[in-house]
């Protein structure tokens, strides 16, 4: 049954079923009673309270498809990239368009036998690209129309609500330091409160590369590198380095052995081969000078990484 005849018969049925029903209640007033008429009767109100509930069922559920869901998201951004904007991948759990009829729920005139007539597949991850507009603040929220779960059969999209988290791990950037009055006040007769203040916990700090498929996390225990493996089921995430710092003797920059091109190396302090970390062109100067702060900082100082040899002279890969 198409969309818009449906509705009509299911109003029938109804119909049908209500008549059924009654005529079975009023059965027995006009009918001599035996054996078989109560079978009747009970039959007949059996099969008209069926078809009344059933198409009621259908009802329900296509009133619930037709409104469109929305969805909540929580998008983290670092403080460089809320302060210049950026394009941010959001993945959401929803139900994609059938890719049998292609959402419309109909197949050769007939209702699509992979999605039941809905449009809609069954549930999995799905990926929206938000331009993320520059200057957002922590905690603050968007609404993006027709970016949440799609709506099958010509029903439109939901909305997309995505609520932003600015710093490292949930931590405050500085546009929400806490306010002057809920500070610490320093006493007369002690030194300033600055100068006594012990240090803030350090947190990791995790920069992705251009193409957002790869993370480079610098943590309190070591430097982790992760890469995005997609496939047919969906997209997770492989490790691909993980050095704590007492098994690091150095990061530096440097060439391969067998190409020019300038790369991130990891001596470790056992006396193995050295171990690529990125390609120096896969991050930003801002995001190397992030990592390489968070790398002295964490390290208590014993590893720093050299940027000079970011601008080094070399014949790149792909010229």
């Amino acid at each position: 049954m198409g969309n818009g005849s449906s509705r009509a018969v299911r109003h029938a049925v109804v119909a049908v079923g209500s008549l059924v029903f009654a005529l079975g209640a009023v059965a027995p007033l006009v009918v001599r009673r035996s054996a078989g008429m109560w079978f009747l009767v009970g039959a007949g109100m059996l099969v008209g309270t069926a078809l009344v509930v059933g198409a009621r069922v259908l009802d329900s559920r296509d009133a619930r498809l037709r409104q469109p869901r929305s969805v909540d998201a929580v998008v983290r951004l670092t403080s460089d990239q809320a302060l210049r904007g950026v394009t941010a991948r959001v993945p959401l759990t929803a139900r994609p368009l059938c890719p049998g009829c292609g959402g419309g729920g109909r197949r050769r005139r007939r209702a699509c036998w992979r999605c039941l007539g809905t449009g809609l597949g069954a549930v999995g991850r799905l990926t929206r690209e938000i331009k993320v507009p520059a200057g957002v603040r922590h905690g603050a929220t968007l609404t993006v129309p027709g970016s949440g779960a799609p709506g099958g059969r010509g029903r439109s999209d939901g909305d997309l609500r995505l609520s932003f988290r600015v710093g490292n791990e949930g931590t405050p950037s500085h546009d929400r330091e806490p306010h002057r009055q809920d500070r610490p006040r320093p006493t007369p007769q002690r030194t300033p409160y600055r100068s006594e203040a012990k240090p803030q916990p350090r947190n990791p700090v995790t920069v992705h590369n251009r193409k957002r498929d790869t993370e480079f996390t610098v943590t309190a225990s070591g430097i982790v590198v992760r890469d995005e493996m997609r496939s047919h089921t969906g997209a997770r995430w492989r490790t691909r380095l993980a050095l704590r710092w007492e098994e690091i003797a150095d990061l530096g920059f440097d060439y391969g052995s067998h190409d020019s091109v300038v790369s991130l190396w990891a001596v470790c302090t056992d006396g193995s081969p050295r171990r690529p970390v990125a390609d120096a062109r896969a991050l930003t100067g801002a995001q190397w000078e992030e990592l390489a702060l968070a790398a002295r900082t964490l390290s208590n100082g014993r590893i720093r990484i050299d940027l000079t040899r970011l601008d080094a002279t070399g014949i790149l890969r792909d010229t």
